[in-house]
C-alpha cells in the first residue's frame, strides 16, 4: 500500500501546498482538519499552538489578537473587562477594582 498520497487531517496543523508534512499552527491561531492555512484568533480570544479553536477570554481578562497570545491577560487592579474583550478599561473616577476584575466598584465614604 502506498502512504505517500494519503493525506493526514489533523486539526492544529497546516500544510502548504505539495509539502511532504504538517506544520502545527502557533500561539494565537487555530485550524480545522486538512487546512492550508493557521487562522488568526479574533480580538478578545486566544489559543495555543495547536489548537483546532480559539477559545473566548473571561470577563476580568482580555487576548490582543495581533500578538497572538497562547492565553488571556488578567486586567491590572484598577481596570476591568467583560468577557471576549480585546484590552481592559480604566475605572472612572471615584472607582476601584481588584486584579483580574470585571467590574468597578464605587468609592464609599
Amino acid at each position: 500500500m502506498n502512504y505517500q498520497n494519503k493525506k493526514l487531517k489533523i486539526t492544529g496543523f497546516y500544510s502548504f501546498f505539495e509539502q511532504n508534512s504538517c506544520q502545527i499552527c502557533p500561539n494565537g491561531t487555530w485550524s480545522s482538519s486538512a487546512s492550508a492555512i493557521c487562522t488568526a484568533c479574533a480580538p478578545g480570544y486566544a489559543s495555543i499552538s495547536g489548537a483546532s479553536e480559539c477559545i473566548i477570554c473571561p470577563a476580568g481578562t482580555y487576548a490582543n489578537a495581533s500578538i497572538g497570545q497562547p492565553s488571556c491577560i488578567s486586567c491590572l487592579a484598577g481596570q476591568y473587562s467583560l468577557a471576549g474583550a480585546s484590552s481592559c478599561s480604566s475605572c472612572a473616577g471615584g472607582g476601584f477594582s481588584i486584579y483580574g476584575a470585571s467590574s468597578c466598584d464605587t468609592c464609599s465614604s
